[in-house]
């Protein structure tokens, strides 16, 4: 996937999105933020103990941030 760039169309994404980013990916947590602030109706959360599978790697914040937003989403809030 070197060299592979989406994110000039990150933009026409069109449902709420939750964007995680985490502490020891090989995904720059930055740049995750950064997309969250491209995309309409997206929000960030960012689990700093966390890696690529960051529900295992850090469930206590990774889990809440997802109910919070989840509920948000059911209420109209995204």
């Amino acid at each position: 996937m070197k060299g592979w760039d989406r994110s000039q169309d990150i933009s026409k994404i069109t449902v709420p999105t939750l964007v995680v980013g985490s502490g020891h990916d090989t995904m720059d947590p930055k740049y995750m933020e950064w997309m969250s602030t491209e995309i309409p109706n997206a929000r960030y959360l960012f689990c700093p103990d966390g890696s690529h599978v960051v529900q295992y790697d850090n469930p206590e914040v990774f889990f809440p941030g997802l109910i919070q937003y989840l509920k948000d989403v059911d209420a109209g809030k995204m």
